[in-house]
């Protein structure tokens, strides 16, 4: 019933450039999202890299007891963490001149803190990986920005921006969901050794793709 009434108020909503209305926009960034396969590359990377991290958010605290860690000592780890993200987004500053290799290495060290987590038993390391993991995510946040405002035209960013982040709520919701009851069935170690390196691999392919299929970009 709400997405009915929803729907209803679609004809009657403008896209924030010119008089088109929004079901229009709608469409037409529907259909760009079809068409550009450089825009659904990058969609479906996106999808993939946002799930991992909301799945890391859910999880590493669990993980970080399972290892030893007194519950106490959570807080401080969670202090290192968000300051761990704000360095990066403060270093992608100074090492966002080429946004395609920063992109990509960033992604590749969130594939590998996730092996290093499960394939390591030392608390520091565990601990040092997350660390990395949120440090990498804070340099990758403004380079998925910067392709993504380069990849969609200004006059539809706004319509095909929510269809893209809805594409990626729903999705990260329903892989999250299901990593989670996964690891209740097989055990959370197997997801973070097999599952999330391999959906970060894929991202990193699809990123990959996104980059060298691009054309006349800058």
């Amino acid at each position: 019933m709400v997405i009915g009434v929803i729907l209803s108020f679609l004809p009657g909503f403008y896209e924030n450039y010119g008089s088109e209305r929004l079901s229009q926009s709608l469409y037409y960034g529907l259909f760009l999202l079809k068409k550009d396969q450089r825009i659904l590359f990058y969609t479906l990377g996106y999808l993939l890299i946002f799930s991992i991290f909301n799945f890391f958010i859910f999880v590493w605290p669990i993980i970080l007891v399972k290892k030893g860690l007194p519950n106490d000592f959570l807080g401080y780890v969670y202090i290192l963490l968000i300051a761990s993200l704000l360095l990066g987004s403060a270093l992608s500053r100074l090492v966002t001149k080429n946004h395609s290799s920063i992109m990509l290495a960033s992604l590749a060290v969130i594939t590998t803190s996730f092996l290093i987590v499960a394939l390591f038993n030392t608390l520091y390391i565990i601990v040092l990986s997350m660390i990395f993991f949120e440090l990498s995510w804070g340099v990758l946040t403004p380079s998925l920005t910067y392709w993504r405002n380069l990849l969609i035209p200004s006059e539809i960013r706004a319509t095909l921006l929510s269809i893209v982040l809805g594409i990626s709520t729903i999705g990260s919701s329903i892989i999250v969901a299901s990593l989670s009851k996964l690891s209740s069935i097989v055990s959370l170690n197997f997801v973070y050794t097999l599952v999330i390196p391999f959906l970060g691999l894929l991202s990193i392919i699809l990123f990959t793709v996104m980059l060298v299929s691009r054309e006349n970009l800058s």
